[in-house]
């Protein structure tokens, strides 16, 4: 049995769950105790979810029939803005869950990266700030304060590779449980 022990945020409880044969137990800090059963589960999904605090923060979603979901992330709240990795944990505790679920039923869904729509959202959202970006820079540059300009391409250089890198993991994919992307997996 394999446990993952992780607090998500200031609202929650630090949980442990444990993967059990045909379910998975979980405890809550709080005195809480219960079990998801794995037939109530319909889908899995990982994803890349990078916070100003976090650029590094992996979640995997249990997708349960009845829409309910229970959430897993690779980091562990300490306080205000201040989140320890948990890596090792996670990647061990999420493969072997991964497999668990797909021996006891292959009709689970597993999934990677955002919903199709929330992609093509994000899409047409980055397009549309990168033509603000383009028309500020040319208005500043018209306007002819150069420092200004400078900043602003100094600030979308720095963001860049962040937005390339979130679009580049959270493309919308079917998986193999038993090969889990490493890519949407934490190094």
């Amino acid at each position: 049995m394999i446990s993952y022990t992780f607090r998500a945020d200031a609202l929650n409880p630090v949980m442990t769950y444990t993967i059990e044969d045909n379910h998975l137990s979980w405890t809550s800090e709080k005195g809480g105790s219960g079990k998801i059963e794995f037939s109530k589960i319909a889908a899995t999904r990982l994803k890349y979810s990078p916070t100003r605090y976090k650029s590094n923060l992996f979640v995997f979603e249990l997708i349960h029939k009845n829409g309910a979901k229970t959430v897993f992330k690779n980091i562990t709240y300490k306080g205000i803005a201040n989140f320890g990795e948990q890596n090792k944990e996670y990647n061990e505790f999420i493969i072997d869950l991964n497999k668990k679920l797909a021996e006891f039923d292959d009709k689970i869904i597993f999934s990677s990266g955002t919903t199709t729509a929330l992609y093509f959202i994000y899409s047409i959202t980055m397009i549309f700030s990168a033509i603000v970006l383009l028309g500020v820079f040319y208005f500043i540059l018209t306007s002819g304060v150069i420092w200004i300009v400078i900043a602003h391409l100094l600030f979308m250089l720095y963001l860049l590779p962040s937005a390339i890198r979130f679009m580049k993991k959270n493309k919308p994919r079917s998986y193999n449980p038993s090969e889990i992307p490493k890519d949407m997996l934490p190094a």
